[in-house]
């Protein structure tokens, strides 16, 4: 916690630390049917969602973790990731090199990429198409070679990127657009590793530091809240609030943190090891409580669909929490503002969006009848506003509809073609 140096403050941080307290449900205990150590968990709605772990363990649920089925993943090589591109297409990240594909919600797993020295531990796609894997191999002297790997066309060829350092090793991926992106871990810094940051502007040709830490530590996990804020998991919650020029400490308490998510700007979430241990703040990291997650596992990964937020841990273990605020601090999770202009529209007609968060957003537009006649791929917006040129030339007249979706929200707007 930031040190504050007047009783009143000091009463502030206590009252606000018992307010996150008593009013946040407890984290509860999900039976998983398994004992094997769950490093990754995904879900593509309230109710579909999808935990992997080691020799080759992936569990699906159609309830929202009530129940959970096991799937035959072709592998028993431990699995460290997961990510679904839609309700249909995922993807799974692990040892060996291992990376695995369904396109049936889960049914057949595929291996599509392995290789035997190589370790992978974080899966992250931008879009359908464009993917990265990052992890490390063990080099033939011993050393650690850190990898980050990239695909074009939905998993059909994956190929390394290059980096300008040898002994390192890559634990998380975030890429925003198409050039900017992260990766996380640490770098060799003589006889110890740093933990690091790396940011590319230019679609991974070329990389520089966007964080540089404490030796023998990792950064495993990353949040980006907008623009110029990010938080970050090494020995402790470190944040910047101007892109990476400068770093402060936000909160501590684990002794490794090994996930994050921010649910909305202000509502996040840091989970690792030490007692079962979940930090959460409720404005946007000035203050860090424990929430209670009744486990004394190591927690390893988190995911909120909407409000509904899952962990996964060591030895099978799986929370699940309904986040519950009271109205005076409740919060939308995701909201999306839009306003065509004009509408009805013509050929110079844009769409307005704010945000109250960072996403990626799909857009499309179909006929009465629900057929898509026009579709702009997914794409990362900033929060605030938002400006989208539509070309609807060769639509002809009638009545539209507009929508506009991400993992946690759907918007449709009606709009009109005027002759």
């Amino acid at each position: 916690m930031r040190i504050l140096k007047t009783k009143n403050l000091v009463l502030t941080i206590a009252i606000l630390i018992s307010t996150i307290q008593s009013f946040a449900q407890q984290w509860t205990i999900l039976p998983s049917g398994t004992t094997e150590h769950l490093k990754g968990v995904y879900f593509t709605s309230g109710e579909i969602g999808y935990v992997v772990g080691y020799h080759g363990t992936i569990k699906k649920t159609v309830d929202g973790g009530n129940n959970w089925i096991q799937l035959n993943s072709g592998t028993t090589h431990n699995l460290n990731s997961v990510y679904f591109v839609s309700t249909s297409t995922g993807y799974a990240v692990g040892d060996t090199g291992t990376i695995l594909k369904t396109s049936n919600n889960g049914s057949n797993w595929s291996t599509i990429y392995s290789e035997d020295s190589m370790q992978l531990n974080s899966v992250y796609f931008l879009n359908a198409s464009i993917g990265y894997a990052v992890g490390h191999s063990v080099t033939s002297i011993g050393g650690e070679l850190g990898i980050v790997l990239k695909t074009a066309n939905s998993g059909a060829t994956w190929t390394k990127i290059s980096l300008d350092t040898i002994h390192s090793r890559f634990f998380d991926v975030h890429f925003k657009t198409e050039l900017i992106g992260y990766i996380c871990g640490a770098q060799a810094n003589g006889i110890d590793f740093n933990s690091i940051v790396k940011k590319t502007s230019d679609g991974g040709n070329t990389w520089q530091n966007y964080y540089s830490g404490s030796p023998g530590l990792n950064v495993n996990c990353m949040s980006f809240i907008d623009s110029l804020k990010t938080f970050i998991g090494e020995g402790g919650i470190w944040e910047t609030l101007n892109n990476g020029a400068s770093w402060g400490i936000s909160g501590v308490g684990l002794s490794v943190i090994s996930s994050s998510y921010f649910v909305s700007d202000s509502i996040g979430f840091f989970v690792g090891y030490g007692g079962g241990g979940v930090l959460k703040t409720i404005n946007a990291g000035t203050y860090w409580a424990f929430d209670t997650s009744n486990t004394l596992a190591m927690l390893y990964h988190i995911t909120f669909i909407n409000d509904t937020g899952f962990i996964v841990g060591a030895n099978g273990i799986i929370l699940k929490r309904i986040l519950s605020l009271p109205s005076t601090i409740k919060e939308n999770p995701f909201t999306i503002q839009s306003e065509i202009f004009p509408n009805p529209i013509n050929e110079n007609s844009f769409v307005k969006l704010t945000l109250s968060k960072s996403e990626f957003i799909s857009i499309k537009v179909t006929d009465e009848l629900g057929r898509v006649v026009k579709q702009i791929p997914e794409k990362y917006f900033e929060k605030g506003e938002n400006r989208i040129e539509m070309d609807c030339h060769n639509l002809i007249p009638g009545i539209y509809f507009l929508n506009l979706s991400s993992r946690n929200f759907s918007q449709t707007e009606k709009l009109i073609i005027a002759n």
